[in-house]
């Protein structure tokens, strides 16, 4: 490999590794109030554990964009069997400017968000469970947990012989400026 290939992917790694950085959770961005007191849902977060379903991987693999559509499960879930759902990604929620978003010129002043975090400085600090801006289940904002610099998100939740659904919760008419999406991947624990 060249030098240049070798120093160009060394400087892309370092941004990555910067836009990454750790995180604090802010107050809310802009001045907005942060959702703070989000009861908590009946899933209970947890860290993905690879040895809980490895061998068998995922039942189902769903892809749920950030344009509000809601993206069902291709069959409904056992009633009373416990299921790992496992989200992962960021999509863009908006723009911004430099003086709403002060430490957001090095991404561009886009806002970002992954199933249940938002930022509006490339992931410097960020605002947890916010009415909107993150992965709802069946209709239900859930708390999918600590932040997690590498966007993937683990809870179990309990069969109900429905299918459950996924969407991206935006503004009402603040979905023309997202991009991006999601993936949900639902394990069957038993």
């Amino acid at each position: 490999m060249r030098s240049g290939h070798r120093q160009r992917l060394g400087c892309a790694a370092l941004a990555l590794a910067a836009l990454a950085g750790c995180s604090t959770i802010g107050d809310g961005a802009n001045g907005s109030a942060d959702a703070g007191g989000l009861p908590p849902a009946d899933a209970a977060p947890r860290a993905p554990d690879a040895g809980d379903d490895a061998a068998s991987g995922p039942i189902d693999s769903l892809i749920v964009p950030s344009d509000g559509t809601a993206v069902a499960t291709a069959a409904a879930t056992e009633s009373g069997a416990t299921y790992r759902l496992e989200a992962s990604g960021v999509f863009q929620w908006g723009g911004c400017d430099a003086t709403a978003c002060p430490g957001g010129a090095s991404c561009n002043y886009d806002r970002f968000g992954d199933a249940y975090y938002r930022s509006d400085d490339c992931w410097a600090s960020t605002t947890a469970g916010f009415s909107y801006i993150s992965l709802y289940i069946d209709g239900e904002q859930v708390d999918w947990g600590a932040y997690n610099p590498d966007h993937v998100y683990s809870i179990e939740v309990a069969g109900t012989g429905a299918p459950l659904a996924f969407s991206v919760l935006d503004c009402e008419n603040c979905y023309l400026d997202n991009r991006g999406e999601l993936t949900v991947d639902l394990y069957l624990l038993r």
